[in-house]
């Protein structure tokens, strides 16, 4: 019997290396990725370079040391090692600060001498030097907050009042009636307590109901100082409702409730 090997006539034969690609060979392709790899190889570069320039500046800088060292010790002293000239450098500062430190005294001396001659700034100037300690009395228990409480109630009861003698003025159109209070019964507050600062004057319109009786009240005491001014304003009805007044007998001082 015979066997025939029929493989090769039905199946090709491919290379491995036809069928797999490279690595970098397919993604390499892409713009985008190439656009990246190009981006990376140039950073390393940029690094290697910036490292290397670092490298020799530092070089650079050491070498300009060194030679300004050698050529100040080959102009200036040619026969000085380096020892000898950093000991000359320190006694060339160490002379320096002696000469600053003896111009200062100098500076010094001259200024307290000029002191010396102008008798009133020395005076000053030592009188500063001490401070004169001035003990505080102790505080008297007896004049605590309960006596100036008490004090101060008994100012309030003589000053906190309306004047007894109200001042009438009559026009033709009009009564102005003025009155004092917070200056006690005598309408005339004591110079002990009056007060230098600029007055003001409150303007209230008002007919005697009781929210107006409330406004004048909270006028004066809340927004009213001492010395200020509140102009009462009051207009009688009385030529509205002429046959009601003559039947009462109201005039113009009883519409307004005045003695």
């Amino acid at each position: 019997m015979e066997l025939k090997d029929n493989s090769s006539s039905n199946f090709k034969k491919s290379n491995l290396h036809d069928s797999i690609p490279l690595t970098t060979e397919e993604p390499v392709r892409q713009p985008w990725l190439k656009k990246k790899l190009e981006q990376v190889n140039r950073q390393e570069v940029d690094e290697n370079r910036t490292g290397e320039e670092e490298v020799q500046n530092d070089l650079r800088l050491q070498n300009n040391i060194q030679n300004v060292i050698q050529s100040d010790l080959q102009t200036n002293r040619p026969n000085m090692d380096m020892m000898t000239y950093l000991s000359r450098e320190i006694s060339d500062y160490h002379e320096r600060v002696e000469n600053e430190t003896a111009q200062y005294e100098t500076d010094t001396r001259l200024s307290e001498d000029s002191m010396m001659n102008d008798p009133e700034l020395c005076q000053k100037t030592e009188s500063n030097k001490f401070i004169p300690y001035d003990p505080t009395p102790p505080i008297s228990r007896e004049t605590s907050s309960n006596s100036i409480r008490k004090q101060n109630e008994h100012v309030h009861n003589e000053l906190l009042v309306f004047s007894n003698n109200p001042t009438i003025i009559e026009d033709v159109n009009k009564i102005t009636v003025v009155q004092y209070y917070g200056a006690g019964k005598n309408g005339i507050i004591p110079s002990a307590y009056r007060n230098k600062r600029k007055t003001k004057s409150y303007l209230v319109a008002c007919d005697f109901s009781e929210e107006s009786i409330n406004a004048m009240e909270w006028t004066m005491g809340a927004m009213m100082r001492d010395g200020d001014e509140i102009h009462v304003a009051a207009v009688s009805n009385h030529e509205d409702n002429p046959e009601i007044v003559k039947v009462n007998g109201l005039d113009k001082k009883n519409e307004v409730n005045l003695p």
